[in-house]
């Protein structure tokens, strides 16, 4: 079974994508911030990374940064309401696999993890 972290600081979208992971079978562990993403991320080794980028705390660039230097290999999604070029750009070159801007859907959501866990 696949585990994935997943930082979002809404409660209801985490509680609904949350699902929809778990429906595919993967262990989700879900964070609001990303402190808390980063504790899990001592404590665990995950597979995949989906992160807001607006979270308080540490945010969601922040957090990748720390994933990049310790689990060069884990894939990453930033799932973000920012849909501004700059920001895009800044994720990819922090090396993240994706960039979804919500509103998603979350089967397309499961479809771009899948791709990007095949490859790993």
């Amino acid at each position: 079974m696949k585990k994935i972290l997943f930082m979002e600081d809404e409660p209801t979208i985490r509680e609904v994508l949350t699902e929809y992971m778990k429906m595919q079978n993967y262990e989700v562990t879900e964070t609001a911030d990303g402190e808390q993403a980063v504790e899990a991320l001592k404590r665990c080794v995950y597979d995949m990374a989906v992160l807001d980028i607006m979270v308080p705390k540490k945010n969601g660039l922040e957090v990748l940064e720390y994933i990049r230097q310790r689990f060069p290999d884990m894939g990453v999604i930033m799932l973000t309401a920012l849909g501004d070029e700059q920001t895009q750009v800044k994720a990819f070159n922090a090396l993240a696999d994706d960039y979804v801007i919500k509103p998603v859907s979350p089967i397309i959501l499961l479809k771009r993890m899948e791709t990007i866990l095949r490859r790993a």
